[in-house]
């Protein structure tokens, strides 16, 4: 009889040791999910500016290649103008 509520006792404390965890793990999740609702509206203006800039450098990388170009080609005259980001 004292075999069994030993076992008992070791059932009731590991039971009570994973619902805490559980607990714990189900409130990390809601505390992830608040977090997402609060930064998935920062992150639209933040992908716009991206794309933004990564369109304005990329005209001037092309307009950059077709200058290199024309030089190869041994078109001198003319200015070369590039618009784009000074670096």
């Amino acid at each position: 009889m004292v075999l069994s509520d030993v076992a008992r006792n070791v059932l009731n404390t590991s039971n009570a040791l994973i619902d805490r965890e559980v607990e714990s793990i189900a409130e990390t999740g809601e505390r992830a999910q608040r977090i997402s609702v609060v930064a998935a509206p920062a992150t639209i203006p933040l992908a716009c500016c991206s794309a933004i800039g990564l369109t304005i450098s990329s005209r001037a990388d092309r307009q950059l290649d077709l200058a290199i170009r024309r030089l190869g080609a041994g078109e001198f005259e003319g200015e070369i103008q590039v618009v784009g980001p000074a670096d």
